[in-house]
């Protein structure tokens, strides 16, 4: 994974307070993209596992057979498992295991962001409908002109007087 894959990542974090309905909208397509990547990464951390495990087996028969060319002098369970932990076939294959799993994490991490970005959203809707960020606005019948709040503050004065 790059950079570019974490700033993805993180954009699902953010929620835009006043396009609520927007992302509300657009959500359940997030997941379901997220869910799909998730499954298509965990299929390719299968095919890695199944890839170690035949790597580790083809090294097993070659070095039950030649165990001087991989360094193995008598040739035991231990001395074969040993060997085939040195060579760097095996390593590559864990290596493709390793970043095949952390795909799946990060993924299962952000299915794990968008449930909370869902009640996030969920919240935001009830934060509106409460009026919690209300914003200003005139009465009925009210001029842009705001004439009425001028003349109650002069009156204010004269009473003072």
């Amino acid at each position: 994974m790059d950079e570019h894959d974490f700033d993805e990542f993180d954009s699902l974090i953010d929620v835009d307070m006043t396009a609520l309905d927007r992302q509300s909208a657009q959500h359940p397509r997030l997941v379901w993209t997220y869910g799909r990547e998730l499954a298509n990464a965990q299929k390719e951390l299968d095919y890695a596992l199944a890839d170690l495990e035949t790597t580790d087996a083809e090294l097993d028969d070659a070095i039950r057979h030649n165990g001087k060319a991989y360094g193995v002098g008598k040739v035991t369970e231990l001395g074969i498992k040993t060997a085939i932990k040195r060579t760097q076939e095996h390593r590559d294959a864990v290596k493709t295991v390793n970043d095949k799993r952390y795909l799946v994490n990060m993924l299962y991490s952000a299915l794990r962001t968008l449930d909370h970005r869902r009640t996030s959203l969920s919240n935001g809707v009830r934060l509106n409908e409460s009026n919690y960020m209300a914003h200003p606005h005139r009465p009925a019948g009210e001029s842009k002109d705001r004439s009425r709040f001028h003349s109650i503050k002069k009156r204010t004065r004269r009473k003072d007087k």
